[in-house]
């Protein structure tokens, strides 16, 4: 039997936000039939390590043998906007993901792996590229699974109209070039390489020629879990049933998701109340703004929810997701949760890059401001343009983009390791 050893920052219990969702998507595919073992599982089959200190109660599914979080929490999270401390600009072959690497972590490793002797590794984002080395020296098999491809994502937001000073741009133009060589380096050493999309396959191997392959393993999500008949509007502030509201769930100290929220408050909905005066905004999820709590305190039409244990009832409350990305990489669960959950999308090119969705059939394609507007006009139009777009986007999930999807890519892609099961 193969056994395997997933580590991440966050052990991902709940899953949220697009990190935790991916690697708990991963986890369920790592502990499917034929993932590990050909068939049924024969006892722990995976072992889950968190450089961040968590419960180490693991959730209830059978193949776990190890579900722990470290005893030395790591000091810093990487979310795309650099580390307060800004030493790492002093030293040209230093990022600041270096800081997730700790003696005493690579101790607990130690334990890891007499006990469980995993002869596969699989690093949950690039962030964890520091371990790659210790892995290898312990011969095992490392796997990278790429959420983003980094390098190209980082160059874009240090670009972004939205950075708010040059002192800014100045750092995060560094860091990008940081991120593009440390990126470099870790798939020059690994034994394969997992990205969300064929889209960031291509690009992977056309910026760093990787030796290694690379196999896509998309992002994926429970579909019946999204069934709406399970869930009731939460009747946010007491609205009527019957009010148009639109929702952007996202993780916003992303800064992809913050100049979205951004461009949604300064752009779209003020030119959408002109239209539809009684419309909502929805901005859900963690780590907002102080400019989206002050819209949210200035007009009771703007929701700002925190931090959110589910967002399957918010998309109840929803009759259309907006995802004004311009940034970013992977692919967005929030779409293909919007997509399982039937409520309308309206994206950009970004937003649904490398998902295979059609515009006008699954989605309702936007660039600009004025885009958006019109779209959600033509949406709310006809109830039957909502209904043609939801039938065909939840067709789509359940063909491209169910956990069943993922669980056979993870499969294959283990089958290529020399490992004797």
């Amino acid at each position: 039997m193969r056994r395997a050893l997933l580590l991440v920052l966050n052990l991902p219990s709940p899953p949220r936000a697009g990190v935790g969702l991916r690697c708990w998507q991963n986890i369920n595919g790592l502990l499917a039939g034929g993932a590990l073992a050909g068939g049924a599982l024969a006892g722990g089959a995976l072992a889950v390590f968190g450089l961040r200190g968590q419960s180490a109660n693991p959730p209830p599914l059978d193949g776990i043998a190890f579900w722990r979080g470290s005893q030395e929490p790591v000091p810093w999270g990487v979310d795309g906007r650099g580390t307060s401390n800004f030493e790492w600009l002093s030293n040209p072959v230093v990022h600041p993901a270096d800081q997730f690497y700790s003696p005493r972590i690579v101790a607990e490793l130690d334990e890891i792996l007499q006990q469980f002797n995993p002869q596969v590794v699989i690093l949950e984002e690039l962030w964890l590229y520091p371990y790659i080395d210790y892995f290898k020296s312990q011969g095992r098999f490392v796997l990278l699974d790429a959420h983003n491809v980094e390098g190209p994502l980082h160059q874009a937001v240090a670009a972004s109209p939205w950075v708010a000073n040059s002192r800014s741009r100045w750092v995060l133009t560094r860091l990008a070039e940081r991120v593009a060589l440390v990126e470099g380096m870790a798939v020059s050493k690994v034994d394969q390489i997992w990205t969300c999309s064929e889209h960031d396959a291509q690009l992977m191997r056309d910026l760093y020629r990787p030796s290694a392959p690379v196999y896509v393993v998309p992002n994926t999500v429970d579909v019946a879990s999204y069934e709406m008949v399970d869930f009731l509007p939460l009747s946010l502030n007491q609205t009527p049933q019957d009010q148009q509201t639109i929702i952007f769930p996202a993780m916003f100290g992303y800064p992809p998701n913050q100049a979205a929220a951004q461009y949604l408050l300064q752009e779209v909905f003020p030119r959408l109340l002109q239209r539809i005066s009684g419309c909502r905004l929805i901005l859900a999820g963690s780590h907002p703004t102080p400019a989206m709590i002050a819209a949210a305190q200035g007009d009771p039409r703007i929701v700002v929810t925190g931090a959110v244990a589910d967002v399957r009832p918010f998309l109840a409350e929803a009759s259309a997701m907006v995802a004004p990305l311009f940034e970013g990489g992977g692919t967005r669960f929030k779409i293909l949760e919007a997509f399982a959950a039937g409520v309308p999308v309206i994206t950009t090119a970004k937003g649904i890059e490398g998902l295979d969705a059609l515009a006008g059939v699954h989605f309702l394609h936007a660039e600009s401001p004025d885009d958006f507007v019109a779209a959600l006009t033509w949406l709310w139009s006809d109830a039957r343009h909502g209904e043609a777009l939801r039938e065909q986007a939840r067709h789509l999930v359940l063909e491209r983009y169910s956990q069943d999807v993922a669980s056979r890519s993870i499969a294959a892609a283990l089958a290529m390791l020399p490992i004797s099961p």
